[in-house]
């Protein structure tokens, strides 16, 4: 297990990244020495409990004394802890107020499974995505979602033990599934976390190189670490927007955000200066430029509007205003209120239309996508995965 290790760092640094790596404390307890030796190559470790243990099965108060246990151990072993992944994927509605409680910045715990496989699934592997609580990715966009300070990161569905185990694919086509996820996600700007367990390193080397290859190739992924991609989250959802108008028919766009905002700009031609980005998309190359447009282009709203619907949009980088009539805004948001299966819908319709809009990019520098590389660490040797199946 630990040459494995080694060899993912060892894969992933070929390709000038790294990955986060959630383990369990007692595991930390007993290598303190080999797992900051690898945080040192930049590795990041995330908590993924303090034993192996179902947390749907504890109650709130439990998962505080389990979490905070855990963290313990991490901070005497001198191990950066921000994140956290639960123990097969499970949790309860608790667990992120447990997780602000005690200091975390992100959870990595949402399954989300995507429609990518060569064949028809077989019962097996529906039953384990039932079992993980997974959403559709066909519903919910695979994105970071903050809720109550908490950034909400989801797991993509197939990893490594789908693919291995439960489905037996090949090489060639766990690479197929893995780059189709990573195709779609770069269409639609979303994030593909890729998890990869250690221990499977070698069977699963050839897609990760795959899909590593493409993402650089393609020049418009950002790859990073969990915690990299939940600070951003975080830092550019509270980036102030300032819109004046300095002159009749004529707007002034100031933006004050964390170091890599980035303003897009689509189907605006009267921009001090922009460059290219992707698709319909503009980067301007000022956080502080004036333009001329017919209507706001902003998303308008009012008090009709759901606040999950506002919150939501704000999460995106789209700019909203209320106050004026529907007809002032390029784009207006009607909804009253937001189910999962309505977020990529409403995605959609704001992404496909060819009317003036100004928001800012998702992820830094104008990256149109982001991908992660993730594995959980449950043993680092046999004496660990025996101690494991003795609740230890």
């Amino acid at each position: 297990m630990v040459a494995s290790l080694a060899q993912f760092g060892r894969q992933l640094g070929e390709f000038g990244c790294s990955g986060t790596f959630p383990i369990t404390s007692v595991v930390l307890a007993r290598h303190p020495r080999l797992i900051a030796s690898f945080q040192q190559q930049g590795i990041e470790f995330a908590v993924h409990g303090y034993r192996h243990t179902d947390f749907s099965q504890m109650s709130f108060q439990t998962q505080i004394d389990q979490l905070c246990r855990a963290r313990e151990v991490f901070d005497r072993c001198g191990i950066n802890a921000h994140g956290f992944r639960s123990p097969y994927l499970r949790h309860t509605v608790e667990t992120r107020s447990a997780l602000k409680r005690c200091g975390f910045l992100y959870d990595a715990s949402q399954a989300l499974a995507w429609n990518c496989l060569p064949c028809q699934p077989p019962l097996e592997y529906n039953r384990a995505l039932s079992f993980y609580r997974a959403i559709s990715a066909e519903d919910c966009p695979s994105l970071p979602q903050l809720e109550d300070g908490i950034v909400r990161i989801p797991y993509c569905l197939p990893d490594d033990e789908s693919v291995v185990d439960r489905l037996g694919l090949t090489t060639d086509q766990i690479a197929d599934a893995w780059l189709g996820v990573l195709q779609r996600t770069m269409e639609t700007g979303e994030l593909f976390c890729l998890g990869i367990h250690p221990e499977r390193i070698s069977a699963c080397a050839e897609p990760l190189r795959s899909v590593l290859s493409a993402a650089k190739q393609n020049g418009t992924v950002w790859v990073a670490r969990l915690d990299d991609i939940a600070t951003w989250w975080k830092a550019r959802t509270s980036a102030d927007v300032r819109i004046s108008v300095p002159e009749a028919k004529r707007l002034r766009i100031q933006v004050d955000g964390p170091s890599g905002t980035t303003v897009l700009v689509r189907c605006l031609q009267d921009v001090d200066s922009s460059v290219p980005a992707f698709g319909a998309y503009r980067k301007s190359t000022s956080l502080d430029f004036t333009l001329t447009c017919a209507v706001r282009p902003f998303v308008g709203f009012d008090r009709r509007t759901g606040p999950d619907v506002v919150s939501f949009l704000r999460e995106q980088g789209y700019i909203l205003e209320t106050g004026r009539a529907p007809d002032s805004y390029s784009h207006y948001a009607d909804l009253g209120e937001l189910r999962p299966s309505g977020k990529r819908p409403l995605l959609d319709r704001l992404e496909r239309s060819e009317r003036p809009l100004i928001r800012l990019a998702r992820w830094p520098h104008g990256y149109q996508s982001a991908l992660a590389v993730t594995g959980d660490i449950d043993a680092l040797t046999c004496w660990d995965y025996g101690l494991r199946l003795l609740g230890r």
